[in-house]
Protein backbone atom coordinates (compact mmCIF):
# COMPACT_ATOMS: atom_id res chain seq x y z
CA UNK A 1 0.00 0.00 0.00
CA UNK A 2 1.74 3.50 -0.73
CA UNK A 3 2.81 5.39 1.79
CA UNK A 4 -0.30 8.03 1.27
CA UNK A 5 -2.77 5.35 2.95
CA UNK A 6 -0.59 4.80 5.76
CA UNK A 7 -0.36 9.35 6.20
CA UNK A 8 -1.95 10.79 9.75
CA UNK A 9 -5.48 12.32 9.35
CA UNK A 10 -5.28 15.88 7.67
CA UNK A 11 -5.66 18.66 9.75
CA UNK A 12 -7.51 19.98 7.95
CA UNK A 13 -5.77 23.03 7.68
CA UNK A 14 -6.01 24.88 3.76
CA UNK A 15 -2.40 24.87 3.51
CA UNK A 16 -0.77 22.51 1.02
CA UNK A 17 2.11 19.74 1.99
CA UNK A 18 5.23 20.54 1.47
CA UNK A 19 6.76 19.56 -2.21
CA UNK A 20 7.61 16.59 -3.04
CA UNK A 21 5.70 14.28 0.03
CA UNK A 22 3.04 13.21 -1.89
CA UNK A 23 2.78 9.71 -4.15
CA UNK A 24 1.41 10.02 -7.26
CA UNK A 25 -1.61 7.26 -7.99
CA UNK A 26 -3.53 5.29 -5.92
CA UNK A 27 -5.21 3.47 -8.04
CA UNK A 28 -2.80 -0.14 -7.45
CA UNK A 29 -1.25 -0.87 -10.62
CA UNK A 30 0.80 1.60 -12.89
CA UNK A 31 -0.60 4.65 -13.88
CA UNK A 32 -1.21 5.00 -17.86
CA UNK A 33 0.01 7.90 -20.05
CA UNK A 34 -0.92 10.98 -18.28
CA UNK A 35 0.00 9.69 -15.39
CA UNK A 36 -3.41 8.50 -13.86
CA UNK A 37 -5.51 5.42 -13.64
CA UNK A 38 -8.60 5.20 -15.21
CA UNK A 39 -10.39 4.82 -12.17
CA UNK A 40 -9.06 8.20 -10.80
CA UNK A 41 -10.06 9.69 -13.82
CA UNK A 42 -13.37 8.71 -13.74
CA UNK A 43 -13.86 9.31 -10.01
CA UNK A 44 -12.75 13.36 -10.72
CA UNK A 45 -14.93 13.14 -13.41
CA UNK A 46 -18.07 11.98 -11.44
CA UNK A 47 -16.47 14.96 -9.13
CA UNK A 48 -16.78 17.73 -11.47
CA UNK A 49 -20.19 16.45 -12.68
CA UNK A 50 -21.81 16.83 -9.19
CA UNK A 51 -20.07 19.98 -8.50
CA UNK A 52 -21.55 21.46 -11.71
CA UNK A 53 -25.12 20.14 -10.60
CA UNK A 54 -25.08 21.24 -6.85
CA UNK A 55 -22.83 24.49 -7.38
CA UNK A 56 -23.13 25.94 -10.68
CA UNK A 57 -27.06 24.57 -10.72
CA UNK A 58 -26.43 22.76 -14.09
CA UNK A 59 -29.16 20.05 -15.00
CA UNK A 60 -27.15 16.25 -14.58
CA UNK A 61 -27.22 15.52 -18.29
CA UNK A 62 -26.14 18.89 -19.72
CA UNK A 63 -23.21 18.58 -16.92
CA UNK A 64 -22.67 14.94 -18.50
CA UNK A 65 -22.70 16.26 -22.01
CA UNK A 66 -20.55 19.26 -21.30
CA UNK A 67 -18.01 17.97 -18.91
CA UNK A 68 -17.28 14.54 -19.60
CA UNK A 69 -16.92 14.45 -22.85
CA UNK A 70 -16.96 11.35 -25.41
CA UNK A 71 -13.72 10.21 -24.79
CA UNK A 72 -14.51 8.54 -22.00
CA UNK A 73 -15.49 5.22 -23.99
CA UNK A 74 -15.76 2.42 -21.77
CA UNK A 75 -15.39 4.53 -18.18
CA UNK A 76 -18.51 6.50 -18.93
CA UNK A 77 -21.11 4.02 -17.55
CA UNK A 78 -18.52 4.33 -13.62
CA UNK A 79 -18.91 8.10 -14.19
CA UNK A 80 -22.47 8.13 -14.71
CA UNK A 81 -23.07 5.55 -11.51
CA UNK A 82 -20.93 7.27 -9.21
CA UNK A 83 -22.96 11.01 -10.47
CA UNK A 84 -26.17 9.69 -10.04
CA UNK A 85 -25.83 7.90 -7.32
CA UNK A 86 -24.12 10.70 -5.27
CA UNK A 87 -27.05 13.05 -6.22
CA UNK A 88 -29.43 10.17 -5.38
CA UNK A 89 -28.06 10.33 -1.81
CA UNK A 90 -26.78 14.25 -1.89
CA UNK A 91 -28.12 14.85 2.01
CA UNK A 92 -26.69 11.94 3.45
CA UNK A 93 -23.42 12.41 1.73
CA UNK A 94 -23.68 16.13 3.10
CA UNK A 95 -24.90 15.01 6.49
CA UNK A 96 -22.00 12.31 6.65
CA UNK A 97 -18.78 15.04 5.10
CA UNK A 98 -20.13 17.73 7.62
CA UNK A 99 -19.56 15.09 10.76
CA UNK A 100 -16.32 13.89 9.00
CA UNK A 101 -14.83 17.54 8.52
CA UNK A 102 -13.43 19.99 11.38
CA UNK A 103 -14.69 23.24 9.31
CA UNK A 104 -16.41 23.74 6.00
CA UNK A 105 -14.54 23.68 2.60
CA UNK A 106 -14.09 27.18 0.91
CA UNK A 107 -16.40 27.77 -1.97
CA UNK A 108 -13.22 27.40 -4.34
CA UNK A 109 -12.88 23.88 -3.19
CA UNK A 110 -16.23 22.30 -4.24
CA UNK A 111 -14.79 19.71 -6.62
CA UNK A 112 -13.31 18.19 -3.33
CA UNK A 113 -16.03 18.76 -1.52
CA UNK A 114 -17.40 16.73 -4.50
CA UNK A 115 -15.25 14.37 -4.59
CA UNK A 116 -15.86 13.20 -0.62
CA UNK A 117 -19.08 12.56 -1.53
CA UNK A 118 -18.34 10.89 -4.54
CA UNK A 119 -16.35 9.01 -2.55
CA UNK A 120 -18.58 8.48 0.76
CA UNK A 121 -21.04 7.10 -2.47
CA UNK A 122 -18.73 4.37 -2.61
CA UNK A 123 -18.31 3.16 0.28
CA UNK A 124 -21.83 3.47 1.31
CA UNK A 125 -24.04 1.84 -1.68
CA UNK A 126 -21.72 0.57 -4.39
CA UNK A 127 -20.00 -3.25 -4.71
CA UNK A 128 -16.73 -1.09 -5.26
CA UNK A 129 -13.85 -2.79 -3.14
CA UNK A 130 -13.28 -0.22 -0.34
CA UNK A 131 -9.39 0.18 -0.54
CA UNK A 132 -10.05 0.60 -4.55
CA UNK A 133 -12.70 3.36 -3.93
CA UNK A 134 -10.38 4.84 -1.39
CA UNK A 135 -7.43 4.64 -3.28
CA UNK A 136 -9.03 5.51 -6.74
CA UNK A 137 -10.55 8.59 -4.91
CA UNK A 138 -7.24 9.46 -3.12
CA UNK A 139 -5.80 9.78 -6.86
CA UNK A 140 -8.87 11.61 -8.04
CA UNK A 141 -7.65 14.68 -5.99
CA UNK A 142 -4.69 15.39 -8.10
CA UNK A 143 -6.56 14.66 -11.50
CA UNK A 144 -8.27 17.67 -10.33
CA UNK A 145 -5.07 19.35 -9.62
CA UNK A 146 -5.30 19.78 -5.63
CA UNK A 147 -2.62 17.37 -4.37
CA UNK A 148 -3.13 19.17 -1.48
CA UNK A 149 -6.10 17.31 -1.03
CA UNK A 150 -4.95 13.86 -1.12
CA UNK A 151 -4.37 13.41 2.66
CA UNK A 152 -7.26 14.75 3.55
CA UNK A 153 -9.75 12.56 1.13
CA UNK A 154 -7.76 9.76 2.55
CA UNK A 155 -8.20 10.19 6.25
CA UNK A 156 -11.35 11.10 5.52
CA UNK A 157 -12.68 8.21 3.66
CA UNK A 158 -10.90 6.06 6.04
CA UNK A 159 -12.43 7.41 9.01
CA UNK A 160 -15.89 6.76 7.69
CA UNK A 161 -14.96 2.99 7.22
CA UNK A 162 -14.30 2.51 11.02
CA UNK A 163 -17.06 4.70 12.42
CA UNK A 164 -19.48 3.96 9.56
CA UNK A 165 -22.60 2.96 11.89
CA UNK A 166 -22.05 5.36 14.29
CA UNK A 167 -22.15 8.03 11.75
CA UNK A 168 -24.83 6.55 9.90
CA UNK A 169 -27.00 6.38 13.39
CA UNK A 170 -26.23 10.20 13.64
CA UNK A 171 -26.92 10.69 10.07
CA UNK A 172 -30.93 9.59 10.12
CA UNK A 173 -31.58 11.59 13.00
CA UNK A 174 -31.83 14.33 9.92
CA UNK A 175 -34.89 14.22 8.07
CA UNK A 176 -33.45 15.16 4.70
CA UNK A 177 -30.61 12.62 5.33
CA UNK A 178 -33.01 9.65 5.90
CA UNK A 179 -35.29 10.48 3.55
CA UNK A 180 -32.95 12.20 0.56
CA UNK A 181 -35.54 14.92 -0.79
CA UNK A 182 -35.60 18.64 -0.37
CA UNK A 183 -37.46 19.27 3.10
CA UNK A 184 -40.11 21.85 0.51
CA UNK A 185 -40.68 18.93 -1.60
CA UNK A 186 -41.18 16.53 1.06
CA UNK A 187 -43.93 18.67 2.43
CA UNK A 188 -45.97 18.30 -0.70
CA UNK A 189 -45.64 15.07 -1.42
CA UNK A 190 -47.41 14.42 2.40
CA UNK A 191 -49.93 17.24 1.84
CA UNK A 192 -50.53 15.67 -1.76
CA UNK A 193 -50.26 12.25 -0.96
CA UNK A 194 -50.91 11.47 3.08
CA UNK A 195 -51.05 7.62 2.30
CA UNK A 196 -48.79 7.03 -0.50
CA UNK A 197 -45.57 9.52 0.32
CA UNK A 198 -43.52 7.10 1.87
CA UNK A 199 -43.45 4.92 -1.05
CA UNK A 200 -42.93 7.61 -3.54
CA UNK A 201 -40.30 9.04 -1.87
CA UNK A 202 -38.54 5.63 -1.16
CA UNK A 203 -39.29 4.41 -5.22
CA UNK A 204 -38.07 8.03 -6.29
CA UNK A 205 -34.49 7.22 -4.50
CA UNK A 206 -33.78 4.17 -5.94
CA UNK A 207 -32.32 3.68 -9.75
CA UNK A 208 -34.64 3.38 -12.22
CA UNK A 209 -35.59 0.07 -14.45
CA UNK A 210 -35.00 -0.49 -18.20
CA UNK A 211 -38.14 -0.57 -20.03
CA UNK A 212 -38.61 -1.02 -24.02
CA UNK A 213 -41.43 -1.49 -25.94
CA UNK A 214 -41.63 -3.37 -28.85
CA UNK A 215 -42.57 -1.81 -32.13
CA UNK A 216 -45.77 -3.72 -33.18
CA UNK A 217 -45.06 -2.78 -37.09
CA UNK A 218 -42.27 -4.98 -37.10
CA UNK A 219 -42.98 -7.73 -34.54
CA UNK A 220 -44.82 -8.73 -30.80
CA UNK A 221 -43.84 -8.78 -27.32
CA UNK A 222 -43.01 -12.69 -27.56
CA UNK A 223 -41.53 -12.43 -30.63
CA UNK A 224 -38.87 -10.06 -29.61
CA UNK A 225 -38.36 -11.89 -26.15
CA UNK A 226 -37.55 -15.12 -28.45
CA UNK A 227 -34.66 -13.18 -29.97
CA UNK A 228 -33.09 -11.65 -26.51
CA UNK A 229 -33.59 -15.51 -25.22
CA UNK A 230 -31.74 -16.70 -28.29
CA UNK A 231 -29.00 -13.87 -27.53
CA UNK A 232 -28.71 -14.66 -24.17
CA UNK A 233 -30.55 -11.70 -22.73
CA UNK A 234 -34.05 -12.28 -20.61
CA UNK A 235 -36.45 -9.76 -18.30
CA UNK A 236 -35.40 -9.94 -14.83
CA UNK A 237 -38.90 -9.23 -12.08
CA UNK A 238 -40.49 -5.95 -12.06
CA UNK A 239 -39.99 -5.86 -8.39
CA UNK A 240 -36.33 -6.56 -7.69
CA UNK A 241 -33.90 -3.55 -7.67
CA UNK A 242 -30.46 -3.70 -8.09
CA UNK A 243 -28.64 -4.72 -4.37
CA UNK A 244 -26.48 -1.80 -4.34
CA UNK A 245 -29.32 1.04 -5.52
CA UNK A 246 -30.75 -0.19 -1.84
CA UNK A 247 -28.88 -1.41 0.97
CA UNK A 248 -30.94 -1.40 4.09
CA UNK A 249 -29.41 1.33 6.02
CA UNK A 250 -30.00 3.83 3.17
CA UNK A 251 -33.89 3.41 2.84
CA UNK A 252 -36.99 2.22 4.98
CA UNK A 253 -39.00 -0.67 4.11
CA UNK A 254 -41.86 1.12 1.91
CA UNK A 255 -45.31 0.39 2.91
CA UNK A 256 -47.97 -1.45 0.41
CA UNK A 257 -49.30 0.92 -1.81
CA UNK A 258 -52.85 0.54 -3.36
CA UNK A 259 -51.16 0.76 -6.77
CA UNK A 260 -48.81 -1.59 -6.13
CA UNK A 261 -50.81 -4.10 -4.54
CA UNK A 262 -53.29 -3.94 -8.00
CA UNK A 263 -50.42 -4.59 -10.46
CA UNK A 264 -49.52 -7.71 -8.64
CA UNK A 265 -53.15 -8.83 -8.01
CA UNK A 266 -53.46 -9.10 -11.70
CA UNK A 267 -50.12 -9.79 -13.92
CA UNK A 268 -48.53 -12.99 -13.80
CA UNK A 269 -45.36 -11.90 -15.39
CA UNK A 270 -44.34 -8.01 -13.54
CA UNK A 271 -41.89 -8.15 -16.88
CA UNK A 272 -44.55 -8.03 -19.54
CA UNK A 273 -47.72 -6.35 -18.19
CA UNK A 274 -50.88 -7.00 -19.82
CA UNK A 275 -52.07 -3.39 -19.64
CA UNK A 276 -48.96 -2.55 -22.08
CA UNK A 277 -48.81 -4.84 -24.95
CA UNK A 278 -45.69 -3.69 -26.19
CA UNK A 279 -43.77 -2.65 -22.79
CA UNK A 280 -41.19 -5.27 -21.89
CA UNK A 281 -38.85 -4.93 -18.71
CA UNK A 282 -35.00 -5.61 -18.94
CA UNK A 283 -32.97 -6.21 -15.86
CA UNK A 284 -30.46 -5.56 -15.86
CA UNK A 285 -30.02 -3.08 -18.59
CA UNK A 286 -28.42 -3.15 -21.66
CA UNK A 287 -27.17 0.11 -23.65
CA UNK A 288 -29.00 1.35 -26.45
CA UNK A 289 -25.84 0.07 -28.93
CA UNK A 290 -26.38 -3.47 -27.13
CA UNK A 291 -30.19 -4.09 -27.88
CA UNK A 292 -31.07 -6.18 -30.42
CA UNK A 293 -32.71 -4.89 -33.12
CA UNK A 294 -32.80 -1.25 -31.96
CA UNK A 295 -30.78 -0.03 -34.89
CA UNK A 296 -33.17 -1.44 -37.31
CA UNK A 297 -36.19 0.38 -35.07
CA UNK A 298 -37.54 -3.40 -33.42
CA UNK A 299 -37.32 -1.97 -30.08
CA UNK A 300 -37.45 1.61 -27.91
CA UNK A 301 -36.40 2.60 -25.03
CA UNK A 302 -39.57 4.24 -23.19
CA UNK A 303 -40.90 3.95 -19.47
CA UNK A 304 -43.41 2.38 -18.38
CA UNK A 305 -46.17 4.96 -18.01
CA UNK A 306 -45.05 7.21 -20.52
CA UNK A 307 -46.37 3.85 -22.85
CA UNK A 308 -49.80 4.37 -21.56
CA UNK A 309 -50.12 7.79 -23.35
CA UNK A 310 -50.44 6.93 -27.14
CA UNK A 311 -53.15 4.41 -26.37
CA UNK A 312 -55.46 6.29 -24.07
CA UNK A 313 -55.38 9.28 -27.45
CA UNK A 314 -56.41 6.41 -29.48
CA UNK A 315 -55.51 8.02 -32.89
CA UNK A 316 -56.91 6.40 -35.95
CA UNK A 317 -55.36 6.02 -39.04
CA UNK A 318 -56.27 9.18 -41.50
CA UNK A 319 -56.68 11.73 -38.46
CA UNK A 320 -54.82 14.95 -38.29
CA UNK A 321 -52.74 14.86 -34.62
CA UNK A 322 -50.66 17.13 -33.18
CA UNK A 323 -47.93 15.87 -30.78
CA UNK A 324 -47.46 19.30 -28.75
CA UNK A 325 -44.14 19.63 -27.09
CA UNK A 326 -42.68 16.40 -28.96
CA UNK A 327 -39.11 15.54 -28.03
CA UNK A 328 -37.25 13.27 -27.30
CA UNK A 329 -40.37 11.57 -29.94
CA UNK A 330 -41.17 8.50 -27.65
CA UNK A 331 -44.88 9.23 -28.22
CA UNK A 332 -44.48 10.53 -31.60
CA UNK A 333 -43.48 7.33 -32.88
CA UNK A 334 -45.78 5.26 -30.92
CA UNK A 335 -49.11 7.16 -31.97
CA UNK A 336 -47.98 6.27 -35.35
CA UNK A 337 -47.00 2.49 -34.74
CA UNK A 338 -50.47 1.95 -33.03
CA UNK A 339 -52.37 3.34 -36.31
CA UNK A 340 -49.88 1.50 -38.71
CA UNK A 341 -47.98 5.00 -39.43
CA UNK A 342 -51.15 6.26 -41.23
CA UNK A 343 -51.67 9.51 -39.33
CA UNK A 344 -51.23 13.48 -40.63
CA UNK A 345 -49.12 13.64 -37.67
CA UNK A 346 -47.40 17.28 -36.71
CA UNK A 347 -44.32 16.45 -33.96
CA UNK A 348 -43.98 20.12 -32.36
CA UNK A 349 -41.55 21.56 -30.29
CA UNK A 350 -40.40 24.78 -28.93
CA UNK A 351 -36.29 23.63 -28.72
CA UNK A 352 -34.50 22.91 -32.35
CA UNK A 353 -31.26 21.22 -31.28
CA UNK A 354 -34.34 18.46 -29.01
CA UNK A 355 -35.65 18.32 -32.28
CA UNK A 356 -32.90 16.40 -34.03
CA UNK A 357 -33.76 13.64 -31.67
CA UNK A 358 -37.35 13.66 -33.15
CA UNK A 359 -36.25 12.95 -36.33
CA UNK A 360 -33.55 10.80 -35.77
CA UNK A 361 -36.40 8.51 -33.87
CA UNK A 362 -38.61 9.13 -37.01
CA UNK A 363 -35.94 7.78 -39.48
CA UNK A 364 -34.54 4.76 -37.24
CA UNK A 365 -38.30 3.38 -37.66
CA UNK A 366 -39.17 4.43 -40.94
CA UNK A 367 -41.85 6.56 -40.03
CA UNK A 368 -43.23 9.90 -41.23
CA UNK A 369 -44.68 12.96 -39.38
CA UNK A 370 -43.99 16.66 -39.99
CA UNK A 371 -41.53 17.80 -37.76
CA UNK A 372 -41.51 21.68 -37.01
CA UNK A 373 -40.22 24.37 -34.26
CA UNK A 374 -42.52 26.81 -32.47
CA UNK A 375 -44.40 27.56 -28.87
CA UNK A 376 -47.17 25.52 -28.90
CA UNK A 377 -48.70 28.45 -26.77
CA UNK A 378 -48.30 30.49 -29.74
CA UNK A 379 -50.08 30.82 -33.23
CA UNK A 380 -49.44 28.03 -35.76
CA UNK A 381 -48.41 30.36 -37.89
CA UNK A 382 -45.19 30.95 -35.61
CA UNK A 383 -44.26 27.21 -36.37
CA UNK A 384 -41.64 26.42 -38.93
CA UNK A 385 -40.33 23.87 -40.43
CA UNK A 386 -36.75 25.84 -41.11
CA UNK A 387 -34.80 24.50 -38.19
CA UNK A 388 -32.24 22.60 -37.69
CA UNK A 389 -30.05 21.02 -34.59
CA UNK A 390 -26.83 22.28 -34.65
CA UNK A 391 -27.18 25.97 -33.80
CA UNK A 392 -24.81 25.84 -31.00
CA UNK A 393 -25.66 25.86 -27.14
CA UNK A 394 -27.41 28.55 -27.01
CA UNK A 395 -30.07 28.16 -30.02
CA UNK A 396 -33.52 29.32 -29.86
CA UNK A 397 -36.18 29.30 -32.60
CA UNK A 398 -34.76 30.99 -35.42
CA UNK A 399 -35.34 34.47 -36.00
CA UNK A 400 -36.19 34.93 -39.54
CA UNK A 401 -37.87 31.16 -39.89
CA UNK A 402 -39.82 30.62 -43.32
CA UNK A 403 -43.57 30.06 -43.00
CA UNK A 404 -44.44 26.31 -43.26
CA UNK A 405 -44.65 25.43 -46.73
CA UNK A 406 -45.87 22.09 -48.47
CA UNK A 407 -43.61 19.18 -48.97
CA UNK A 408 -40.62 20.91 -46.80
CA UNK A 409 -41.86 20.07 -43.18
CA UNK A 410 -42.12 16.10 -43.70
CA UNK A 411 -38.56 14.83 -42.36
CA UNK A 412 -39.19 11.31 -44.34
CA UNK A 413 -41.32 12.34 -47.15
CA UNK A 414 -43.53 14.78 -48.41
CA UNK A 415 -46.63 15.92 -46.71
CA UNK A 416 -48.79 18.44 -47.58
CA UNK A 417 -49.59 21.55 -45.62
CA UNK A 418 -50.65 21.70 -42.41
CA UNK A 419 -54.14 21.04 -41.55
CA UNK A 420 -55.86 22.60 -39.05
CA UNK A 421 -58.07 22.17 -36.76
CA UNK A 422 -56.73 18.56 -35.25
CA UNK A 423 -58.69 16.20 -34.54
CA UNK A 424 -56.49 15.08 -31.58
CA UNK A 425 -53.66 16.33 -29.48
CA UNK A 426 -51.43 15.44 -27.48
CA UNK A 427 -49.77 18.20 -25.07
CA UNK A 428 -46.71 16.37 -22.69
CA UNK A 429 -46.96 19.67 -20.76
CA UNK A 430 -43.77 20.91 -19.53
CA UNK A 431 -43.66 20.61 -15.64
CA UNK A 432 -42.24 19.66 -12.32
CA UNK A 433 -41.01 16.26 -13.58
CA UNK A 434 -41.15 15.29 -9.58
CA UNK A 435 -42.65 12.08 -10.94
CA UNK A 436 -39.41 10.75 -12.55
CA UNK A 437 -36.82 11.81 -10.22
CA UNK A 438 -35.20 8.12 -9.79
CA UNK A 439 -34.37 8.85 -13.96
CA UNK A 440 -33.19 12.49 -12.80
CA UNK A 441 -31.98 12.93 -8.95
CA UNK A 442 -30.49 16.39 -9.91
CA UNK A 443 -34.22 17.24 -10.04
CA UNK A 444 -34.63 17.10 -6.35
CA UNK A 445 -31.84 20.05 -6.19
CA UNK A 446 -32.30 21.98 -8.95
CA UNK A 447 -36.34 22.69 -8.42
CA UNK A 448 -37.34 25.25 -6.66
CA UNK A 449 -40.62 25.83 -4.76
CA UNK A 450 -40.90 29.17 -6.73
CA UNK A 451 -40.95 27.10 -9.97
CA UNK A 452 -44.33 25.53 -9.76
CA UNK A 453 -46.48 28.71 -9.71
CA UNK A 454 -44.35 29.45 -12.99
CA UNK A 455 -45.05 26.04 -14.33
CA UNK A 456 -48.53 25.66 -14.14
CA UNK A 457 -49.17 28.80 -15.43
CA UNK A 458 -47.29 27.51 -18.65
CA UNK A 459 -49.30 25.00 -18.54
CA UNK A 460 -52.66 26.92 -18.25
CA UNK A 461 -51.60 28.99 -21.45
CA UNK A 462 -50.66 25.84 -23.14
CA UNK A 463 -53.92 24.13 -22.84
CA UNK A 464 -55.74 27.41 -23.22
CA UNK A 465 -53.57 28.07 -26.96
CA UNK A 466 -54.01 24.24 -28.14
CA UNK A 467 -57.61 24.19 -27.18
CA UNK A 468 -58.44 26.63 -30.14
CA UNK A 469 -56.77 24.42 -32.44
CA UNK A 470 -59.11 21.01 -31.82
CA UNK A 471 -61.59 20.27 -34.06
CA UNK A 472 -65.57 19.97 -32.36
CA UNK A 473 -65.59 16.29 -31.08
CA UNK A 474 -61.87 16.18 -30.57
CA UNK A 475 -59.73 14.72 -27.77
CA UNK A 476 -57.04 16.68 -25.91
CA UNK A 477 -54.93 14.38 -23.54
CA UNK A 478 -52.85 16.34 -20.78
CA UNK A 479 -50.11 14.32 -19.40
CA UNK A 480 -47.28 15.60 -17.07
CA UNK A 481 -44.49 13.50 -14.94
CA UNK A 482 -45.43 15.57 -12.04
CA UNK A 483 -46.79 13.97 -8.72
CA UNK A 484 -48.33 17.58 -7.41
CA UNK A 485 -51.60 18.33 -6.97
CA UNK A 486 -52.09 21.43 -8.80
CA UNK A 487 -49.96 20.64 -11.85
CA UNK A 488 -52.47 17.76 -12.33
CA UNK A 489 -56.03 17.61 -11.28
CA UNK A 490 -56.01 21.42 -9.99
CA UNK A 491 -54.85 22.54 -13.53
CA UNK A 492 -57.57 20.09 -15.35
CA UNK A 493 -60.21 21.29 -12.95
CA UNK A 494 -58.99 25.12 -13.59
CA UNK A 495 -59.43 24.78 -17.50
CA UNK A 496 -62.73 23.14 -17.07
CA UNK A 497 -63.91 26.21 -15.30
CA UNK A 498 -63.02 28.29 -18.16
CA UNK A 499 -63.49 25.96 -21.26
CA UNK A 500 -67.55 25.56 -21.14
CA UNK A 501 -67.43 23.46 -24.39
CA UNK A 502 -64.59 20.92 -22.42
CA UNK A 503 -65.75 18.09 -20.55
CA UNK A 504 -63.24 15.11 -19.00
CA UNK A 505 -63.62 11.44 -20.16
CA UNK A 506 -62.83 9.48 -17.41
CA UNK A 507 -60.06 7.20 -17.58
CA UNK A 508 -60.82 3.24 -16.57
CA UNK A 509 -57.70 1.18 -16.34
CA UNK A 510 -56.11 -1.73 -14.19
CA UNK A 511 -52.76 0.92 -13.85
CA UNK A 512 -52.67 4.17 -12.00
CA UNK A 513 -55.35 6.19 -9.30
CA UNK A 514 -58.18 7.82 -9.80
CA UNK A 515 -57.78 11.11 -8.95
CA UNK A 516 -61.01 13.61 -8.63
CA UNK A 517 -59.82 15.07 -12.02
CA UNK A 518 -57.69 12.05 -14.06
CA UNK A 519 -55.65 9.37 -13.26
CA UNK A 520 -52.31 9.00 -11.85
CA UNK A 521 -49.45 6.62 -12.10
CA UNK A 522 -46.95 6.67 -8.88
CA UNK A 523 -43.32 5.53 -9.01
CA UNK A 524 -42.93 1.85 -8.03
CA UNK A 525 -46.81 1.59 -9.42
CA UNK A 526 -46.54 -1.18 -12.22
CA UNK A 527 -42.83 -0.23 -12.48
CA UNK A 528 -42.93 2.70 -14.29
CA UNK A 529 -42.27 6.35 -13.14
CA UNK A 530 -44.96 8.79 -11.89
CA UNK A 531 -47.42 10.31 -14.40
CA UNK A 532 -50.45 12.00 -14.66
CA UNK A 533 -52.91 11.70 -17.64
CA UNK A 534 -56.54 13.46 -18.50
CA UNK A 535 -58.54 12.70 -20.97
CA UNK A 536 -60.42 15.98 -22.32
CA UNK A 537 -63.05 16.22 -25.33
CA UNK A 538 -64.22 19.00 -27.03
CA UNK A 539 -68.02 19.49 -27.33
CA UNK A 540 -69.56 20.14 -30.56
CA UNK A 541 -71.80 24.00 -30.00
Amino acid sequence: MPALVKAPPHPWARTKPRPGTATRSQAGSAPPEGGFSAGARARAAAARLVSAVIGEGRSLTEALDRLAGPDLGPDRPLVQELSYGTLRLLPRLRTLASQLLNKPLRREEADIEALILVGLYQLLATRIPPHAAVASSVAASRVLGKDWAARLVNALLRRFQRERVALLALADRDEESRWLFPPWLLQRLRQDWPEDWETIVTASNAQAPQWLRVNRLALDRDAYLARLAADGILPGPADSLPVDETPPLLFPAPPASRGTATTRAHSANPAAPPFAPAALRLDPPLPMARLPGFAEGLVSIQDLSAQLAAPLLAARPGERVLDACAAPGGKTVHLLELADGRLDLTALDIDPRRLEQVDATLRRLGLRARVLAGDAAGPPDGWTSDWSGDRGEDAALPTSAQPLRAATCDRAGPRTELAIPFDRILLDAPCSATGVIRRHPDIKWLRRPTDIEALCARQARLLDALWQLLAPGGTCLYVTCSLLAEENEWQIQAFLSRHRDASEVPIQAEWGQARPRGRQVLPAADGGDGFYFARLRKEAP
